[in-house]
């Protein structure tokens, strides 16, 4: 344990001896003897004592009072005085050292020590509070926040560094002064909420100003506003004896919240926009369609008549249409594919689930495929399916979408001489699905990317069927649909790639069946009304069921075909749905349904267009079915052998297939 170290200060040199012994035979540390005022400041710098023993009466020009202000003042040291006055106005003068004990002589030994004692360990808990005081001012001035003490006066006390910034003053121009001289603020009404804000601390505790009130400042020549809290200081008895507040500058959160707002319109705008951009382009896609599907149209309607005239007798002629009719699929599969997709970004494209045969759709697939594989492309098609059915909820035109697109996929990236297998197996309740090629392969870093829309293989830039990277996207969007997956595996370029999808097998529950359209159901003779204004594709299209051995008439506009229908009685009206002269399609369908004559009818919209909104539109307008052009001829022939009698619930299932 640490001796406390004394100075004694005392004229008398006998007295001060005398005192030494005393002090030492308690156990303290004499650190020195001074005779005056001077000598004490001196020694007391010198020495560093823990306390210091001061006669009031000294020799010299400095008497004890003086030389122990002074002390206080230059090293805050704990003073105890000694004398042999305590008249009132020594006492009394004695108070501007702030001593921390009067011990009035002659004085016992208890006494000394019990004086000593107390003045130590009052220097130690004013110690330990100026350490308090330190730390509590430092940490003020970390405090982001304004924080300025006043007496309750209003007088300043204590300013933080960054009430300074607030008011533009220092603390030593600020302590003191009263608040409203010190804070500038910006109107009458705020520097009259400052005392208010100060009564009401000290009657209520704490205040905290609304959001609304907040204090107009004025810094810098400009206004800011700062969010205000006060709060009452109490001393040990819980006597108010001032406020602190708490101040905040609300400027640049202002600043935020404006750029916030401004940002938000801004994304806003930028939000609509894009809407508008992508309603654009969707309206853009559904032209492009149609005006793409058009001119296909009469080429299909044609080749299909003359696959049914004699002339397909002639090699050279067959294989002609052979090729124009290849072509002109692959033309309306890239069209659908971009469609589709346009359909997935907008959340269109939608499945209707039948209970499928995977086995049947994969083989009839494969099978159609097989001929543009082998003949064409010089590839050889596996196929390893079970004997039994395979049973699952599925969209059956969807489903064989899937198969075609991985076959169409494998032939485009496998040179000729290749094979291509195709497997299906049962596993685990899921049917697994694999198109395996040996083909060129796909590099390792475009794996992860292969089911991104628009992403081709960098050696498909120079094959002239490369497509628009669109077929493996929506291979992914309809297997998920199904709740099932999709994975493909490379080895690497120049390995082949395989494919397989995964889809739940139909475990337990009951769905429709899905129907067999596979081969045109033989028909009798229908009267055929066709309604379009195209010209070509009238006339192709006439001539198409002419061939398939049924009597049409052909109408340009709504008008001239209600006039023939009246005269014709026609069984199937094919109707385009964009028409001129003020009658579209819609209005024709409601004029056949509302006239007693003509409502037996089986109406067919025809149209390049193929949005979910129009199918919905056109089943309101009382259409029974609605196809997308071109027509598979085929697909033509099984609608006018079966349309009478059937044609509601072709519009359903045909509308949710071209609509997605």
């Amino acid at each position: 344990m640490t001796v406390p170290g004394i100075l004694i200060v005392d004229d008398e040199v006998i007295i001060a001896r005398e005192l030494e012994i005393r002090l030492s035979k308690l156990g303290y540390d004499v650190r020195g003897i001074a005779c005056s005022g001077e000598e004490a400041i001196r020694l007391a710098g010198e020495t560093q004592p823990n306390l210091v023993l001061m006669d009031i009466v000294l020799k010299g020009g400095m008497d004890g009072i003086e030389a122990a202000a002074e002390i206080r003042k230059r090293w805050a040291l704990p003073i105890l005085y000694l004398s042999a006055y305590a008249d009132a106005a020594t006492v009394r003068r004695a108070r501007i050292a702030q001593p921390f004990g009067y011990l009035v002589k002659p004085f016992s030994e208890s006494e000394l020590r019990a004086n000593i004692e107390m003045a130590l360990y009052k220097a130690e808990a004013e110690s330990k509070l100026r350490s308090v005081e330190k730390w509590f001012a430092a940490s003020m001035q970390c405090v982001a926040d304004g924080v300025i003490a006043t007496d309750r006066q209003g007088r300043v006390t204590f300013l933080n560094r960054e009430a300074e910034v607030l008011t533009g003053r220092s603390s030593a121009e600020a302590v003191g002064q009263p608040l409203l001289e010190v804070a500038l603020l910006a109107s009458d009404a705020a520097r009259k909420a400052i005392p208010d804000l100060i009564d009401r601390a000290l009657a209520e505790g704490v205040v905290i100003l609304p959001e609304q009130d907040a204090l107009p400042f004025v810094r810098d020549g400009a206004q800011i506003r700062v969010d205000a809290t006060a709060c009452c200081l109490r001393d040990n008895d819980g006597t108010a004896t001032g406020v602190v507040l708490v101040l905040r500058d609300q400027s640049a959160c202002d600043r935020m919240q404006d750029a916030l707002r401004r940002s938000e319109e801004d994304l806003r705008r930028k939000n609509a926009a894009l809407a508008e951009a992508n309603r654009r382009k969707d309206e853009f896609l559904a032209v492009l369609a149609h005006e793409l599907r058009n001119p296909l149209v009469p080429i299909r309607n044609l080749v299909a008549t003359l696959q049914r005239l004699p002339l397909l007798d002639n090699p050279t002629v067959s294989a002609a249409c052979k090729l124009v009719d290849r072509q002109v699929d692959h033309l309306v599969h890239l069209v659908d594919d971009l469609l589709d997709v346009a359909r997935i970004n907008r959340g269109g494209l939608t499945v209707r689930k039948e209970r499928c045969d995977l086995v049947e759709i994969v083989r009839q697939v494969a099978e159609a495929h097989r001929s543009v594989l082998e003949q064409d492309h010089g590839l050889t098609l596996t196929l390893d399916l079970p004997d039994q059915p395979m049973w699952a909820p599925g969209d059956r035109t969807r489903l064989i979408q899937v198969v075609g697109n991985l076959l169409h996929n494998a032939r485009k990236f496998t040179p000729a001489g290749g094979t291509v297998e195709v497997s299906l197996a049962a596993r685990s309740g899921q049917a697994t699905l694999t198109v395996r090629d040996t083909g060129i392969g796909i590099a390792p870093e475009l794996l992860p990317h292969i089911f991104e829309p628009f992403r081709q293989l960098a050696q498909a830039l120079d094959r002239s069927d490369g497509g628009l990277g669109l077929g493996l996207t929506l291979v992914r969007h309809i297997v998920d649909q199904h709740g099932g997956v999709v994975e493909a595996e490379s080895a690497g370029p120049g390995q082949g790639a395989a494919f397989t999808v995964r889809i739940p097998l139909d475990a337990s529950t009951v769905l429709p069946l899905a129907e067999d359209r596979d081969a045109p159901a033989a028909s009798k003779s229908r009267r055929v009304l066709l309604i379009e204004d195209n010209m070509f594709v009238a006339e192709s299209t006439r001539l198409l069921i002419e061939v398939m051995g049924h009597s049409v008439r052909v109408a340009t506009d709504g008008a001239k075909g209600l006039a023939v229908a009246r005269s014709f009685r026609p069984e199937v009206v094919l109707c385009d749905i964009g028409l001129p002269g003020g009658m579209d399609g819609y209005a024709v369908a409601r004029a056949f349904k509302q006239d007693p004559d003509l409502a037996s009818a089986c109406l067919v919209a025809l149209s390049g267009y193929s949005q979910k909104e129009i199918t919905e539109q056109c089943r309101a307008a009382g259409f029974d079915l609605y196809l997308t052009k071109p027509l598979e001829a085929d697909e033509l022939e099984r609608v006018l052998a079966s349309a009478v009698g059937e044609g509601g619930r072709a519009l359903e299932r045909q509308g949710s297939s071209a609509s997605g």
